[in-house]
């Protein structure tokens, strides 16, 4: 089972006009993307990553802020990371502005195939 956490945050040079913070608005996660070496080992582990979203809403230069303790379980974190979308960042004046986010998955042995991970943000 994988359970998926993630939020903004200030890490680094924050922005210092976001005044809308990124938001996901696309994507998902599954036991699917457990490593298979990873499985065949029955490692498990919480990977913590930073990444930047950038104005057009996807996940880039992607870094380990807390390891798994497993090389592969936090390289496949990074890898989720990469397929989400999301609503960019915007300044004070409406511009779209990089921001840093966080996301961790915490990799449990899968029991069964269940698919999750956070909702996307509807335009009501």
């Amino acid at each position: 089972m994988l359970t998926l956490f993630g939020a903004a945050a200030m890490i680094g040079t924050p922005v210092p006009n976001v005044a809308k913070h990124a938001v996901v608005i696309g994507g998902s996660i599954s036991d699917e993307l457990y490593p298979e070496d990873a499985r065949k080992a029955k490692t498990e582990g919480t990977a913590i990553v930073t990444f930047i979203v950038d104005e057009k809403g996807k996940p880039q230069n992607c870094n380990t802020l807390r390891t798994s303790g497993s090389d592969l379980l936090d390289a496949a974190t990074c890898k989720a990371a990469a397929g989400f979308r999301f609503k960019a960042a915007k300044d004070k004046n409406g511009r779209t502005v990089n921001e840093a986010f966080l996301f961790g998955i915490a990799w449990t042995m899968p029991k069964n195939l269940n698919v999750f991970g956070p909702k996307p943000e509807t335009n009501n």
